[in-house]
């Protein structure tokens, strides 16, 4: 958009990673053509009122179009586009276990945009071009199975989340900062250890058979300098070196946490302790 002459404004979040009302309000005008925002925050799992926001675009600047990215949200959280008033809905398969290449966009009745691929005239002139049938089954089969056991999935997943938060904070005290916050989607827990460097600690980890990730997933090749999500929310530089995310589903249980924090216990201390070395630095619950 920019690149071709838009004008494109570039919203903070407060320090729970939950865009900044105040600096929205102050943003819409009756220049504002859209509005993006993620349902979910991809790195801390921050819940956005994506309803909120509606209210607020329709009251300023009513004559703009809404998309959410709901990437991270979609089956786990109740989301009804009519109900939220979106004119665009984005999400991805492999979050919900279709294959990996497959997603969908929804579009309001009545709104018309571009065409993102010309030939055939395939989806009525939006995406020409031979469709991958077995993927789009499979999308559709996955959302299917979410639906089935969409509210026990979702508690199952949740009540995972918090026993490993809370096996987290157990064993490591205050050297340890919880950056997803209260409320948020069931399947994300980002973590910050004093002391320690994410990418360390991931490869240690790894070596274990546990993977994680120091941020988001599609973007981990630019992560030079450092989580931008996590320095908006107001961390400090050493806070967003430690930080890694946990990624959960309602495949893992509690006795996989367990095995989890064994690990951890493990690489961090290591880790800290190669670092003690160098420093003379001791960390204490």
């Amino acid at each position: 958009c920019e690149a071709q002459g838009a004008d494109v404004v570039y919203l903070p979040v407060d320090e729970n990673c939950v865009a900044d009302m105040k600096a929205l309000e102050e943003a819409l005008n009756e220049d504002t053509i859209l509005v993006s925002v993620m349902t979910v925050n991809n790195e801390t799992g921050a819940v956005n009122p994506i309803a909120e926001i509606r209210k607020l675009i329709s009251k300023k600047a009513p004559q703009a179009l809404f998309h959410s990215d709901a990437v991270q949200g979609f089956e786990k959280l109740d989301i009804d586009v009519k109900k939220l008033g979106l004119d665009f809905l984005s999400l991805s398969g492999h979050k919900i276990h279709a294959p990996k290449g497959i997603g969908a966009l929804y579009v309001r009745k009545g709104v018309h945009i571009a065409s993102f691929m010309l030939g055939g005239g395939q989806e009525s002139h939006f995406r020409s071009g031979t469709e991958s049938v077995p993927l789009i089954a499979g999308l559709g089969e996955a959302v299917r199975l979410a639906e089935e056991n969409k509210d026990k999935r979702i508690k199952h997943t949740a009540e995972t989340r918090d026993y490993l938060k809370k096996l987290i904070l157990d064993e490591f005290g205050d050297t340890v900062k919880i950056n997803s916050p209260e409320g948020g989607v069931c399947s994300i827990l980002n973590v910050s250890f004093e002391g320690c460097r994410g990418e360390v600690l991931l490869h240690m980890l790894e070596e274990k058979d546990i993977y994680i990730s120091t941020g988001s997933a599609c973007s981990s090749n630019s992560k030079k300098k450092g989580s931008h999500v996590l320095l908006a929310m107001g961390l400090t530089p050493s806070q967003v070196e430690g930080a890694i995310r946990f990624s959960l589903s309602e495949d893992n249980d509690k006795a996989q946490m367990d095995e989890v924090i064994t690990a951890l216990r493990d690489v961090v201390n290591t880790h800290r302790a190669l670092l003690n070395m160098q420093t003379n630095k001791k960390f204490r619950k």
